[in-house]
């Protein structure tokens, strides 16, 4: 009677085990299926919203420097004080410096992209 017992107990702890091996099996390959399928879906929504977020996150950037420089011209000498006075008029005089055509360029493509994706996701 110990003997059938046994052997009995043993049939169903192989029997576990093979089953547990071929469930967790089953369960690997279609995560990795599922893996392969969502990064590419994630990473583009990933991607897209660090671009919506970029000219923002750029903006707060420039307005963080923008309130330093009276610190950094308080500390400058005199000359730099009116270098930077004159590059400060230059840019408000009417017409753009060259420095400033690369980030309107992409503020453009930035509009006409959101405005596109508006237009598709109404």
């Amino acid at each position: 009677l110990y003997m059938y017992g046994f052997w009995v107990e043993y049939i169903f702890v192989c029997a576990y085990r093979k089953a547990h091996a071929v469930v967790k099996g089953i369960a690997s390959t279609l995560g990795n299926l599922l893996m392969v399928v969502l990064r590419p879906v994630l990473l583009g929504i990933i991607t897209f919203c660090e671009d919506l977020i970029s000219p923002f996150t750029r903006m707060a950037s420039g307005i963080r420097h923008i309130r330093e420089l009276p610190q950094e011209l308080s500390d400058a000498g005199s000359d730099q004080i009116r270098a930077a006075k004159k590059a400060y008029v230059r840019s408000f005089s009417g017409t753009p410096s060259p420095t400033c055509y690369p980030p309107l360029r992409r503020l453009c493509w930035w509009s006409l992209s959101a405005t596109a994706w508006g237009f598709v996701l109404c």
